[in-house]
């Protein structure tokens, strides 16, 4: 599976993107799912 991104779009929503792939079906994720976005500085990694 190629890196996951999140950009906002042309109309303001945030769309999910997998490189090379799907993430409808690898993230198993539909559309209007709650989910939460993480913006994180540059080499910083999420905290569990």
């Amino acid at each position: 599976m190629g890196e996951v991104a999140a950009l906002v779009g042309s109309h303001g929503w945030v769309e999910i993107a997998i490189n090379g792939g799907n993430a409808h079906s690898q993230l198993q994720i539909n559309l209007q799912d709650a989910l939460q976005v993480l913006f994180l500085e540059k080499n910083q990694t999420p905290e569990n």
